[in-house]
């Protein structure tokens, strides 16, 4: 029988690998091996890529061709977190080159900025197609690093739903909000933020500095249960929770994903679960991603509750 272990790969800033965005990472993209590896994450064959490509006074990042017709993908690179800056070079490279497809690579993207790329997707123009694209490094071995390119916004995102914008979601959470003392859950939520559209947050009892939260996104089809830690003491409140890791999952009954800065630009740690293959937007199914949901935060809130009380 094949041997597997288990093991937890740990997470790596993406500038300890390409400590320059224009003249490490981009190169390193535009390699055919590398280029291949996001070719296949959007389903498409690039070749013939170009960098640093001039558009009028400015340069793109990447300028190739999808194989299947020969037609232009202007390819726009950041090392962190999507901002209007990069959106904005992208709109414009992509015009000036002509190109039908455009492709956005960063470390993490704004709800705000997927939500600009499903609507420009939404036109439905046959000729154009954009997509957004995480990328993320963990650290395989002491020399080794292993990259993977996740795909969070894409053409077919920006088909209309029924439930639209931050609509859908105020009623996900206030239907989940009933939901819990309809079945008679301990749970305490806080109220729900347009501003932060895809969390409700629960009181654990140290708001603000540590909370729960339930969290979902119709972009990855996901949904999760989070422990966040905010703070200056943030880091080593983390440390001390993952030195009793074993015990924790032992409890919960499965393994938690465990997050050191899952934001990248500033130290936010979090303990959760995610439930991929589930649709937010999918009324049908609400009730089983409210179960889920309440079944995995009240365990969060079992185990963490008296430990948190102690920091």
């Amino acid at each position: 029988m094949m041997c597997i272990e288990r093991v937890h790969l740990k997470p790596v800033d993406l500038r300890e690998v390409w400590p320059h965005e224009a003249d490490d990472f981009t190169p390193w993209l535009a390699e055919p091996e590398h280029l291949s590896w996001l070719g296949e994450t959007l389903n498409m064959e690039l070749a013939d890529a170009e960098c640093e490509k001039p558009v009028g006074q400015f340069r793109a990042d990447i300028l190739c061709r999808n194989t299947a017709d020969s037609s232009p993908v202007v390819i726009e690179n950041q090392l962190n977190e999507s901002d209007h800056r990069h959106l904005g070079q992208l709109l414009t490279y992509g015009t000036g080159l002509e190109a039908r497809t455009l492709v956005w690579v960063a470390e993490n993207f704004t709800n705000e900025h997927l939500a600009v790329i499903n609507r420009l997707n939404a036109i439905r123009d046959e000729n154009f197609q954009f997509f957004g694209v995480e990328i993320k490094v963990a650290e395989i071995t002491d020399s080794a690093y292993g990259v993977q390119f996740n795909v969070v916004a894409k053409p077919d995102d920006g088909i209309c739903s029924p439930l639209t914008d931050n609509d859908w979601r105020e009623e996900f959470f206030s239907e989940f909000r009933r939901h819990l003392p309809a079945n008679s859950s301990p749970l305490k939520p806080l109220e729900w933020n347009r501003n932060s559209p895809d969390y409700l947050g629960f009181n654990i009892g140290r708001w603000p500095e540590i909370w729960l939260s339930g969290w979902i996104s119709a972009t990855r089809r996901q949904i999760a249960a989070n422990l966040h830690m905010e703070g200056p003491n943030a880091g080593s409140r983390f440390d001390e929770l993952m030195n009793n890791r074993q015990e924790i999952e032992s409890r919960f009954g499965a393994e938690l994903q465990w997050e050191k800065s899952p934001f990248w630009s500033r130290e936010v740690p979090q303990v959760g679960i995610y439930k991929s293959n589930a649709d937010p937007t999918d009324r049908s199914d609400w009730p089983n991603q409210f179960e889920w949901l309440r079944e995995k935060l009240e365990k969060l809130d079992g185990i963490f509750r008296a430990r948190v009380a102690e920091f």
